[in-house]
């Protein structure tokens, strides 16, 4: 009895050559039919354009922080709404705001000092710990 498998064929593309191999992918060159013809219709929007423009769209809704009517975008509205939330003690909220405005906070504590980098892991707990306050009191006589 013979195998069904047997008489399976692999799809073929139309220069013949079997599809999914990389051998098999090459730039299209200038003057050939192009390999996609009903590809994306010119002036179709992609997703980000949409949503940008539906974020700039302005509307009137009460400012939960000063509680009067106001029109503004939606992503002002949307900003709003997250620091409202943020107020209320939401700690993801002000993750969210804190690292739009000011940008992530680094994971890796780096310090150079005398020339010399010094890294969060040839720091002890205990010097982590003395480092930061020290920092914090040089940050805090800088600001005031």
């Amino acid at each position: 009895m013979e195998s069904k498998s047997n008489n399976i064929q692999k799809p073929r593309n139309i220069q013949g050559k079997s599809k999914g191999r990389v051998e098999n992918l090459k730039p299209q060159k200038a003057g050939e039919p192009s390999h996609n013809p009903n590809g994306r219709p010119k002036g179709s929007r992609n997703r980000s354009t949409i949503v940008r423009e539906w974020l700039e769209t302005t509307y009137k809704k009460i400012n939960p922080i000063t509680g009067q009517n106001e029109t503004l975008q939606i992503q002002d509205h949307l900003v709003i709404s997250l620091i409202g939330k943020a107020l209320k003690g939401d700690v993801q909220a002000f993750r969210e705001l804190f690292d739009s405005g000011h940008g992530k906070v680094s994971e890796l504590l780096d310090v150079t000092s005398k020339g010399e980098s010094i890294t969060q892991e040839k720091l002890s707990p205990e010097e982590r710990r003395q480092l930061i306050e020290k920092l914090r009191v040089e940050i805090s006589n800088n600001n005031g």
